[in-house]
């Protein structure tokens, strides 16, 4: 039975050049440990082939560079299931322009006390100015997520609800389920959606479902504290309210980046046409 698999493997493992005997041994010329070994097996001695020390290291590194291959597939799979906006999919604090620094930190802070956030549901109230870096925080939160391979979910509201629209009842609620069944959701642009009753009413369901979940949240919004702290009808108030119970406040308030970036980007576009 054994005979087979004796032969195999020693053609497997067989002689190369540089090679050599010792005490009846095949030993690798490179190396210099043996590529065989002897075994009792069934009170028999046999010499099985075995790996040299460079070889060992040469299969170590091959399933070390499988894993870390395996590793950045899923990655790349739950970054691209997860995060909607190829925009914000290469998101991450270390290469942040630091303009806001004290709101960035408190999410840096959030990301990596992810288990202790996730165990106590805490959430976040992302709110401020346009353009002050709200979004590419949330989204900085997901992708230091994913890279320890949890799944995040970020999502502009106003893109969830246009899905909802086309969807009948049990449609509408499986979609709202599988958004659900992410560790960590994130609803891009709070308040930008459209005002209807009908829309808000989806937006309420979205909301409420995550809040019985029991799962966090983080909203990025426009919005400001005072006019969140006043709805303007009952339908509103239930939405916030639901909200700042899920979600912790955090202010980036209103210094934007994107008339920073407009003006250095038509002074770059000066310099070249004047021929610099």
């Amino acid at each position: 039975m054994i005979e087979p698999v004796i032969r195999a493997a020693q053609i497997a493992n067989a002689a190369r050049s540089g090679d050599y005997q010792k005490d009846g041994m095949l030993y690798c010329g490179v190396c210099h440990t043996p590529k065989q070994c002897r075994k009792t097996l069934f009170g028999r001695e046999i010499v099985l082939a075995c790996m040299c020390a460079c070889a060992k290291e040469k299969y170590e590194q091959d399933e070390a560079d499988r894993k870390k291959r395996e590793n950045a597939d899923r990655i790349m799979r739950l970054r691209s299931a997860g995060i909607a906006s190829q925009t914000f999919r290469g998101a991450n604090f270390t290469a942040d322009d630091g303009k806001n620094p004290t709101p960035m930190a408190t999410l840096r802070r959030y990301a990596e006390r992810w288990e202790d956030m996730k165990r106590e549901n805490i959430g976040l109230l992302l709110y401020g100015g346009v353009g002050t870096g709200k979004s590419y925080g949330a989204a900085c939160i997901a992708n230091y997520l994913i890279e320890q391979y949890t799944p995040a979910c970020m999502i502009n509201l106003s893109t969830v609800l246009n899905s909802m629209g086309g969807f009948q009842s049990e449609e509408k609620n499986t979609y709202i389920s599988d958004l659900m069944r992410y560790p960590l959701l994130i609803l891009d642009d709070f308040g930008m959606e459209r005002q209807t009753e009908y829309a808000l009413e989806q937006v309420f369901n979205v909301i409420d479902a995550r809040y019985r979940s029991g799962k966090p949240l983080i909203i990025t919004t426009n919005l400001s504290m005072a006019e969140l702290n006043a709805p303007k009808t009952l339908e509103h108030k239930r939405i916030y309210d639901r909200i700042m119970e899920m979600c912790q406040p955090v202010n980036f308030g209103n210094n934007g980046r994107r008339a920073d970036r407009a003006k250095e980007k038509m002074a770059r576009a000066a310099e070249l046409l004047r021929g610099n």
